[in-house]
């Protein structure tokens, strides 16, 4: 998308003269005398909320002239641009219009503007906004890469504990947290067959997603893909390049990308090699 931030700072200046009309809740004469009004609820000129959440404006506006309001509202942002949100015509000179605004997927701490623009259909025009701060208390995410898990039966670490970020050994039990272990394991002739499956001995729960996007994934998408998946005990058929969400009962601890899972001849040097974007509290 080609976007001018001359206008993005365009309409946040126009949008922030008329924001004391929209947030006044004892206007003048001077005010109620205006060709068209408009008054946003809540009254805040800030609002709080998070990528997906559901952000519910009522739009209470009139005009003493014509005999429709058109209203329009957009987002305006350094991500997006400019971006159309509501677009409708009201056959009637006052309005009560509640908007549903789904806040799309940001970082964390994006700041984004909401432009509302009203109109009669005698040309007066009127404008107000409000600020969203998009996922200012979100957890925020730490990446790390080359992680290293070896099949169990290998003489090296094939367990991984996700809450110190470090490859253990099963015999680890008792000081580290086995969160995920290869499960690979010797069969009635000695021999051992790479699994490419992980299971956890700490309530760890597994969700393949598949086009998870990985290089932009941030602590919502990481968690709405989480949530929205679905978990499971283990995670099996690991190949490479595959997407792995963990975390406990309905909150997600991590998001693990497979950079390569080699099943080389004996078992030695079987293993996963990961990359791992870990929430932070």
């Amino acid at each position: 998308m080609r976007f001018l931030f001359s206008e993005l700072f365009s309409k946040i200046r126009t949008a922030t003269l008329f924001l004391a009309i929209a947030v006044c809740g004892s206007c003048d004469s001077e005010v109620n005398e205006s060709p068209i009004v408009v008054f946003l609820t809540p009254d805040e000129s800030q609002i709080d909320g998070n990528s997906e959440d559901h952000v519910f404006i009522t739009i209470n506006s009139s005009s003493r002239f014509g005999s429709q309001i058109i209203l329009q509202v957009e987002s305006v942002d350094a991500l997006y641009g400019v971006t159309p949100v509501f677009d409708s015509v009201f056959n009637a000179t006052k309005i009560n219009y509640i908007l549903d605004y789904i806040v799309p997927v940001y970082p964390d701490s994006t700041e984004s503007l909401l432009v509302f623009k009203l109109r009669n259909d005698t040309g007066n025009e009127i404008q107000a906004a409000k600020r969203l701060l998009i996922n200012r208390g979100s957890t925020s995410v730490k990446e790390t890469s080359g992680h290293v898990l070896y099949s169990t039966c290998s003489s090296s670490p094939s367990a991984f504990s996700v809450e110190e970020v470090t490859p253990v050994f099963l015999a680890d039990s008792l000081t580290q947290s086995l969160d995920i272990y290869d499960a690979s394991e010797e069969n009635d002739e000695a021999e051992c067959q790479f699994s490419r499956t992980w299971m956890s001995r700490t309530d760890m729960l597994f969700v393949k997603f598949s086009g998870f996007n990985y290089a932009d994934a941030n602590a919502v998408t990481i968690s709405n893909a989480y949530k929205s998946g679905v978990r499971l005990s283990r995670a099996s058929n690991l190949q490479d390049s595959d997407i792995v969400i963990v975390g406990r009962g309905d909150k997600a601890v991590a998001a693990i990308q497979l950079i390569a899972v080699s099943d080389l001849e004996g078992e030695a040097n079987d293993k996963y090699v990961f990359s791992i974007k870990k929430l932070l509290e």
